[in-house]
């Protein structure tokens, strides 16, 4: 009697340490599986329905419009929107960013890639340096998550889209 006594005080109801951390273990690898799966498709939970291209490509231009050469200083999305269909040639998706990206990095500021490539608006100073080339990365929502660019010459600019012409 005394050993079947034992037996029943081994297997105790509720939550024991071992079994939250079981728990808790399970529910972040379904978190990191769900992050790591969905929000590189460019899935956007808050709307339900992944975005477009050129949703991306607005929201990449959005970022720099007063700068950009075909574009009024406080564009509208409908602005933005005719100046991706004159200029198709101006946003190209890419596999990777200007630097290298560890792996907590690309869970949680996932997204996609966009090179914009565009001319700026005429300044004085800028030289031969009139191109900007920026990477532009868009998460599913549209949301603009990083952003690097810098000032390049005309010529190498539209070497990069027949580049991107080529790829596509």
């Amino acid at each position: 009697m005394a050993e079947f006594e034992r037996e029943n005080d081994l297997i105790r109801p509720g939550l024991t340490l071992g079994r939250f951390v079981i728990v808790f273990l399970l529910i972040m690898v379904g978190w990191v599986a769900w992050f790591s799966w969905m929000r590189p498709t460019g899935y956007c939970p808050s709307t339900s329905r992944y975005i477009s291209d050129d949703e991306m490509f607005a929201s990449a231009l959005g970022r720099r419009a007063h700068d950009i050469r075909g574009l009024p200083e406080k564009a509208t999305s409908g602005d933005i929107g005719a100046f991706i269909k004159q200029n198709k040639d101006c946003c190209a998706i890419v596999r990777e960013g200007p630097f290298p990206e560890g792996m907590f990095d690309r869970l949680l500021a996932s997204g996609t890639w966009i090179q914009v490539l565009h001319e700026l608006k005429p300044k004085p100073n800028h030289g031969d340096y009139v191109g900007y080339e920026a990477f532009v990365k868009v998460d599913g929502c549209g949301q603009v998550r990083k952003y690097y660019g810098l000032s390049i010459r005309l010529p190498d600019m539209l070497e990069k889209k027949l580049a991107n012409k080529s790829v596509k």
